[in-house]
């Protein structure tokens, strides 16, 4: 009937060594339809539920439903979507409108991009603590709606060489900040800001050949310029730059890297004014040699130069570790 379809459930249990605990529900069930040879109609169902019960108090409750909706167009000379996604956070109604255009300038080699989407963060206990495993248990659980608007160009050149660049902006409303406690110490306190906004610019680059060789670099820049709720966009990382290399030595043989660098955030001084932590660098490496079919050997090392620096405010990394193991299929 020309129907696709893909329903997902996906149940987490989780918990930490304070005896708090919480359990998440996802539900998703998306469905296109196409109509014609370029033309697609796009519908979806998606309830995400959040039960959050801290020691020795009231559970929390987070709970979002979106009916997506979306009508997508493609051609050789234009790849085009737009649609609405009604939105259910805690029982307060949004409207979240989405619209994507590429237009090929030179086929693959150059395309034209610009879009503007919407969309929810879910908000958990366990997406808060994978963040930032320094927080204080949770007060209050919030959903993020997000907003960008960007342009940009992308495309594929001599098959081998993608690139990929945006300029636009990002409207982030009830997002989380970490705010290191200055009377604790090494503990951090969630404040959910309640707009703030900033200029982005993204940029990746990629090579490969294959199977053989891949190289991908990327840049995330933030330029934060307006908020409600908070003097300053603490805890979040302003300019991140990442390279991940992997490369078939030999048959059954893969070498990796990865390799990341950051400027650092800002936190709170003791006398409330505010100070960014240093910049950071943090290069990893590791090996894969498939034995058999079914059984891979590997090995991980990271922070190679054994690099002393804090993603959270007197938090230090670890420095060089190493991990191994092996992986049946």
């Amino acid at each position: 009937f020309g129907l696709n379809y893909h329903p997902k459930l996906r149940i987490d249990i989780f918990s930490d060594n304070r005896k708090n605990s919480e359990s998440n529900a996802v539900l998703d069930l998306p469905l296109i339809k196409n109509v014609g040879k370029g033309l697609a109609l796009k519908f979806g169902f998606n309830a995400d539920f959040t039960r959050f019960t801290p020691d020795n108090l009231e559970a929390i409750n987070n709970n979002i439903i979106t009916t997506p909706a979306a009508l997508q167009f493609k051609t050789p000379n234009l790849r085009f979507q737009a649609g609405l996604t009604p939105a259910w956070d805690n029982g307060l109604f949004r409207l979240l409108p989405s619209f994507l255009v590429d237009f090929p300038v030179a086929k693959e080699k150059w395309i034209i991009q610009a879009g503007w989407i919407s969309y929810f963060n879910k908000g958990n206990y366990q997406q808060f603590a994978a963040i930032n495993p320094f927080l204080a248990v949770p007060t209050a659980l919030k959903n993020t709606r997000m907003v960008e608007r960007y342009v940009g160009f992308k495309g594929t050149l001599f098959k081998t060489f993608t690139y990929n660049a945006k300029f636009g902006s990002a409207e982030f409303n009830n997002t989380p900040l970490f705010v290191n406690d200055v009377n604790s110490g090494k503990s951090f306190n969630i404040i959910f800001e309640e707009q703030l906004q900033a200029v982005q610019i993204q940029g990746e680059l990629g090579f490969s050949r294959g199977e053989t060789f891949s190289l991908q670099s990327g840049i995330n820049w933030y330029s934060f310029n307006k908020q409600t709720t908070e003097d300053r966009a603490w805890g979040m990382i302003p300019l991140e730059l990442n390279a991940h290399l992997r490369w078939m030595i030999m048959k059954d043989l893969w070498f990796k890297s990865d390799l990341f660098l950051w400027d650092g955030p800002l936190y709170k001084k003791p006398d409330g004014s505010g100070d960014r932590l240093p910049g950071a660098f943090d290069l990893n490496a590791g090996v894969e040699f498939r034995i058999t079919k079914q059984l891979m050997f590997w090995a991980q090392f990271n922070n190679i130069t054994n690099s002393k620096y804090q993603r959270w405010n007197q938090c230090y990394v670890y420095g060089f570790n190493m991990l191994g193991g092996v992986r049946l299929s």
